[in-house]
Parts: C-alpha cells; sequence; structure tokens
C-alpha cells in the first residue's frame, strides 16, 4: 500500500466531517484505502469565522486556535478507525500535546523557522528539558526577541555551547554570515525543544495532566480552558 495521505479541508467541523464523509464513500467504490488523512486550512485560525465553528464568545486567538484545532483533531480521528492522522501547518509546539492527545499522529509547522527570521529573530522558551523534566520559566513556550533574553535555563545541546548573550552578538554583529548562522542555530534550539516535547508525551501517559499543571501558570489555564471545552 502506498503511503497516500488524502488531505481534508472545510469551513467548519460539519463541512470536514462531510469532505471526510465524501472520500471514504470514494474510498468504498473505488475499493482503495488511504493511508491517512491530512486536515488542512487550520493553520491560521484568523481566517476561520467564529460563528462557523461555534467559537466561545470568551476565547482569545490563542484559545481558538488551540480549541479548534484539537476538536477537529478529535472528531476526525474518531472517524478513521486508528489511521495515521497529520495535521498540516498547525502543529505549533503549545499544540503538540493536544493534537497528539486527541489523535494526531504526526504534524508541520514553520513557525519555529519563521520566527528566527523575524525582523530581531526570536528564541523558543522552552519547557521541557532534555532529561524529560519540565522547566520552571517565564514565558515557556512563547518566542522571545533574543536581546531580551538573559537566560532560558535550557539544555539543549545549541543552549550548552553558545549563550543567548553569544547568539545575540553574532546576529547583531553586521556580518551576514554570523546573521545567518545565528538565525540557523536559533531555529534548531526550538527543533530540540519539539523533540524534548514529544519525548515527554511518550514517556509519560499523564502528559496533559502534566501540561496542565505545569510551572507555567498562562499554559495551565490555556490547556485546562481547552480540556473543558472539548466535545
Amino acid at each position: 500500500m502506498q503511503n497516500i495521505i488524502a488531505p481534508l479541508h472545510g469551513f467548519s467541523f460539519k463541512s470536514f466531517d462531510s469532505y471526510l464523509e465524501d472520500i471514504l464513500n470514494l474510498e468504498q467504490t473505488e475499493n482503495y484505502k488511504f493511508y491517512g488523512f491530512g486536515l488542512g486550512g487550520i493553520a491560521d485560525t484568523k481566517k476561520l469565522q467564529n460563528d462557523l465553528w461555534n467559537v466561545p464568545d470568551t476565547f482569545n486567538q490563542k484559545l481558538k486556535s488551540l480549541w479548534i484545532v484539537s476538536q477537529l483533531t478529535k472528531n476526525t480521528a474518531a472517524k478513521i478507525s486508528n489511521r495515521n492522522l497529520h495535521i498540516l501547518g498547525a502543529g505549533n509546539v503549545q499544540l503538540i500535546p493536544l493534537i497528539t492527545y486527541f489523535g494526531a499522529t504526526s504534524s508541520d509547522c514553520h513557525s519555529a523557522w519563521r520566527r528566527a527570521n523575524d525582523g530581531e529573530a526570536k528564541m523558543l522558551v522552552p519547557l521541557v528539558n532534555s532529561k524529560n523534566q519540565l522547566i520552571d520559566n517565564k514565558n515557556s513556550w512563547e518566542y522571545l526577541k533574543i536581546s531580551t533574553i538573559k537566560n532560558l535555563n535550557c539544555d539543549c545541546p545549541i543552549c550548552q555551547e553558545y549563550s543567548t548573550k553569544d547568539l545575540w552578538k553574532m546576529f547583531s554583529s553586521g556580518d551576514n554570515e554570523n546573521l545567518y548562522y545565528s538565525k540557523i542555530l536559533i531555529f534548531i534550539h526550538a527543533l530540540y525543544q519539539y523533540d524534548y516535547v514529544i519525548s515527554y508525551c511518550e514517556a509519560n501517559k499523564d502528559y496533559m495532566n502534566a501540561f496542565s499543571n505545569s510551572p507555567s501558570l498562562e499554559l495551565n489555564l490555556l490547556y485546562r480552558t481547552v480540556l473543558e471545552n472539548i466535545k
């Protein structure tokens, strides 16, 4: 069987369900089974109309994004009999625990590279270290301008070799090679955090409870609110 994933799109939960139903019917008609499915068109939830998605009135943009992608992941996973489910473009670090919890098997996201290439590069503040421990950091899983960061409390290979002061020095040196090299290092630092988060989820069955009671009060509130509103 070829590993072909069928993309799913829609403008509401119901339209995604209808799209999926059409593909499942097509599979029966053509006697063909896709390897899995990919949820598309949800990377930028700012473009999604609140009324069509029944977004709670009290939700800000961050909650809206986490909730829509999580609920859609759960809805779809329940209908595809344990087949692979990929989240197209919406697998940012805050969403990884949620989409994994609700049935996604893979995801992709360009946020880390884009933030490294912002006007002033932004670094991802870690919440998980290489030992599968939660870190007591302010602004965990937020991207902050590199010039404002003193200590990330991070043990990834990048941060073990380069301090944020070193990275800022390279970034602001005026030398193009140093500039691009610093962006690459900042990007790889974020990739390590993604890897640590995935490893934490694999090693801890109760990871959603852990992330809902982490040292980050803001993240705790986000996750608890999303989980309370998933149907």
